[in-house]
């Protein structure tokens, strides 16, 4: 969830508009955590602290 309590679509990312990323790391698709490979994870946690969602306007 957002910090305003709306879901965010993980499982439909690529078709949906509401919602963009930022932060993710540019070389890790933007999947579920627990699908990612280890290196992909040290990488997202190295960047979780620049990782937030914005609506789109």
């Amino acid at each position: 969830q957002d910090v305003k309590g709306n879901n965010i679509p993980y499982k439909r990312w690529k078709t949906q508009t509401s919602y963009k990323v930022i932060g993710w790391p540019l070389d890790v698709e933007f999947q579920d955590y627990s699908n990612l490979k280890e290196e992909e994870r040290i990488k997202v946690l190295d960047s979780l602290y620049n990782i937030r969602f914005e609506q789109n306007e």
